[in-house]
C-alpha cells in the first residue's frame, strides 16, 4: 500500500483550510468596526464616525475625539500619546510642537498642515486661538496709609528717600493717633504735599481724619498698662495682639513699668506707634515689684534686665560694709544713663 499520494493530499487539505481562514480573518478585520485599546486607552472607530470625519474639513488637535483624530489619518500609537499628553493638562501649540510628538506622520502633517487648528484650552471648555496675546488681569494697587506705612514700602510706591525723610519727622512730630490729614499736611508741609498729591501716588494712599473730635476725646478709656490682660491691652488703639503679649512679657520680665517710655524697648513700637498709644496709657504704681536691696540676693538682683553686673556686686559689697544699705549711699553708685534711672525705682531700701 502507497502512502505517499495520501500524505500529499492531506498536506494539500490543511493549507488550503488555513489560506481560507486567513481569508475569511482579513475580510472580517475590513468589515467589522475595528476596536483597540492600548495602555490603558480604548479606540473605537465605526462607520458612523468616518462618515461624520468626512464632513469635518479642519481638524481641532487640541479637544478632538479619538474618531476625529483617527478619522483625519492620525496612528493609534500617536493618538494615545495626544490623549495622555491633553489628559495631563498639556496642549500643541502649532505644527512644530505636533511633529515633535512620539509617532507622528510627518508625511500627513505636512500635507494636511492647512486643515489643522492649534486652539488653546481655557476653562468652561472654551477655547481661543494661542497666538493672541494673553488678555492680563489688572490688579489692584495697593493702597498705604501714610501714617503705618514703612520707609521700604514707600519707597517701593515710588516716593523718593529725601520725600519719606520728611514724611517719617513730620508723623513723629504731627501726628496724634494715628491719622494724617490733607488739610494738615498741605499746611506743614506743602513741598511734600504737591508731591504726594502727583496722581500715581495720592490715588494710594489712605487719608484719615487727623484728630478725633471731642466727644470721641471724652470716650477715650486710660488703660492701667502695670494691670491691664490681653483684652484690656488690646481696646487700646494701636496695640493688637502680638504687642499686647509682648507687653505683658515686658511687664513680667521688669517687674511692672516705672514710665511709659519703656515699651519703646518693644520691637513692634516705634516710635509714631509709641505717639499713637502712649496717651491711652496710664500707670498704676501699686503694681510695681520692687528689689528689697537689703534682703535680695546676688543672684536675684542680677537677674534684674537692667541691672548691670558691676553696679549690682558695688551695691552688695556697699551692703556687707554697712550692713544697711540706704539710698543716699546707693545713689552715687548710679550712671545719668535711662536704664540706671529706672533701675533706681525699681530698688527699695
Amino acid at each position: 500500500m502507497k502512502f505517499e499520494p495520501l500524505f500529499k493530499t492531506t498536506i494539500n487539505n490543511w493549507l488550503t483550510i488555513i489560506v481560507i481562514a486567513l481569508l475569511s480573518l482579513v475580510v472580517w478585520r475590513v468589515l467589522k468596526p475595528s476596536t483597540m485599546s492600548m495602555e490603558g486607552i480604548s479606540i473605537e472607530v465605526g462607520e458612523d464616525s468616518v462618515a461624520e470625519a468626512v464632513v469635518t474639513d479642519t481638524l481641532h488637535v487640541n479637544y478632538a475625539n479619538v474618531t476625529q483624530l483617527s478619522a483625519f489619518g492620525f496612528k493609534s500609537a500617536l493618538i494615545v500619546n495626544i490623549l495622555k499628553y491633553r489628559d495631563a493638562g498639556g496642549w500643541i501649540r502649532d505644527k512644530e510642537h505636533l511633529l515633535r510628538m512620539r509617532g507622528i506622520d510627518s508625511a500627513l502633517v505636512e500635507r494636511k498642515s492647512e486643515l489643522l487648528i492649534y486652539d488653546v484650552p481655557v476653562k468652561g471648555g472654551k477655547y481661543a486661538d494661542y497666538s493672541l496675546p494673553k488678555e492680563k488681569t489688572k490688579r489692584k494697587a495697593m493702597k498705604v496709609s501714610l501714617y503705618y506705612t514703612s520707609a521700604d514700602t514707600l519707597m517701593k510706591l515710588g516716593i523718593s528717600q529725601p520725600i519719606i525723610d520728611s514724611l517719617l519727622e513730620y508723623r513723629e512730630k504731627y501726628i496724634v493717633r494715628g491719622s494724617m490729614a490733607v488739610d494738615t499736611l498741605r499746611a506743614v508741609t506743602p513741598d511734600i504735599f504737591s508731591y504726594v498729591m502727583a496722581p500715581h501716588i495720592s490715588e494710594r494712599i489712605v487719608w484719615r481724619r487727623d484728630t478725633l473730635s471731642k466727644s470721641k476725646e471724652k470716650e477715650v478709656i486710660l488703660v492701667d498698662i502695670n494691670a491691664a490682660d490681653m483684652e484690656q491691652l488690646c481696646k487700646v488703639r494701636g496695640i493688637g495682639e502680638k504687642t499686647a503679649k509682648r507687653i505683658i512679657e515686658k511687664r513680667t520680665v521688669l517687674g511692672g513699668f516705672i514710665d511709659i517710655e519703656q515699651i519703646k524697648e518693644i520691637a513692634t513700637i516705634d516710635t509714631a506707634r509709641y505717639n499713637q498709644i502712649a496717651p491711652q496709657l496710664t500707670i498704676g504704681k501699686a503694681s510695681i515689684k520692687h528689689i528689697k536691696i537689703n534682703e535680695v540676693t546676688q543672684e536675684e538682683l542680677l537677674a534684674h534686665p537692667y541691672m548691670r553686673k558691676e553696679l549690682g556686686r558695688a551695691l552688695l559689697r556697699l551692703r556687707y560694709r554697712h550692713k544697711k544699705l540706704t539710698r543716699e549711699m546707693a545713689e552715687p553708685l548710679f550712671t545719668d544713663s535711662k536704664k540706671d534711672k529706672y533701675m533706681l525705682e525699681y530698688i527699695q531700701f
